[in-house]
């Protein structure tokens, strides 16, 4: 009986981790459609970081590596191509989660005067996660690409799109427009440069 029990447990957190990854995604097309209303959705919706990374970031990179095999369907299918690209894919954005954290963190200190350490922590956390949502554009595009067979140098630059997105944050972050114009530039980088680079680290290491 305790084994059905904790099966049940299992599926029941298993749905209401699907439900909240849906959501995640029903976030990212609000803020690519409004960005402005999008991030005040994004804001009166009381997810913490942790609740969007592990339940909606997580999740949605997993589909980003799946994709990898669906990807390798368009030409000869070869195996070890599919699951480096799907490790590739996972890690590199993965890891360019923590190193978009340790930037954003030092740039807020640095560089973001505020009237006490629990503002500039406040500020700090949520440009955090307008970064994890920032990093989720990048997965859904790269997710898209692998699924529809498309060659085009054009959609390779939608990650750049993003940007605009993140520069309607600022009143989300809680800071004033310009120095949030600075701020988004850092947070975006942050997390494209290491994909990008750590990306073809493994590529050349697998």
């Amino acid at each position: 009986m305790h084994h059905y029990m904790d099966v049940g447990n299992y599926f029941i957190e298993y749905i209401s981790q699907m439900i909240h990854a849906l959501t995640f995604l029903g976030y990212i097309f609000r803020l690519i459609i409004k960005p402005q209303s999008g991030w005040e959705d994004v804001g009166e919706s009381g997810y913490t970081r942790e609740q969007w990374l592990s339940s909606g970031l997580l999740p949605l990179l997993s589909v980003l590596a799946i994709s990898c095999f669906i990807h390798a369907f368009y030409g000869e299918f070869v195996l070890n191509i599919a699951l480096q690209d799907a490790i590739t894919s996972f890690v590199s954005l993965f890891a360019s989660i923590f190193v978009a954290d340790e930037v954003i963190s030092i740039y807020v200190k640095q560089k973001i005067a505020t009237d006490s350490e629990e503002d500039s922590n406040i500020i700090i956390d949520k440009t955090k996660i307008m970064s994890i949502f920032n990093i989720g554009f990048f997965a859904l595009i790269f997710t898209v690409r692998n699924i529809v067979p498309i060659e085009n140098t054009l959609f390779n630059l939608l990650p750049f799109c993003t940007i605009f997105s993140l520069a309607s944050a600022w009143e989300f972050i809680g800071i004033d427009k310009d120095k949030h114009v600075v701020l988004c530039i850092v947070s975006w980088l942050s997390a494209y440069i290491p994909a990008i680079a750590i990306s073809e680290i493994f590529n050349l290491l697998l």
